[in-house]
């Protein structure tokens, strides 16, 4: 929910707009947590982009080729995974 209210943030868009919360299905994990450590510590890996910067830069590409990402659409048709047939 973090990076949604940060794109849709970028975008000036309303919460309530855009997201339906909807009963959590059984079993979900509570949370995702990535512990980006080991990599640091054992390959000296470290991002070169803040994480903030990089998702406002990322939605503003977005924003600004629109024409890319909509071609994409029209060439594969629905790219929405239809979860209820696996």
């Amino acid at each position: 929910m973090d990076i949604v209210r940060r794109v849709l943030a970028e975008l000036n868009e309303d919460e309530t707009k855009w997201v339906e919360h909807v009963t959590d299905r059984p079993n979900h994990d509570r949370r995702y947590l990535i512990n980006p450590f080991k990599i640091e510590r054992e390959l000296g890996w470290k991002p070169s982009v803040e994480f903030e910067s990089g998702m406002a830069e990322t939605v503003a590409w977005y924003v600004d080729n629109r024409e890319w990402w909509e071609n994409i659409f029209t060439s594969k048709g629905d790219l929405q995974i239809d979860w209820s047939k696996r």
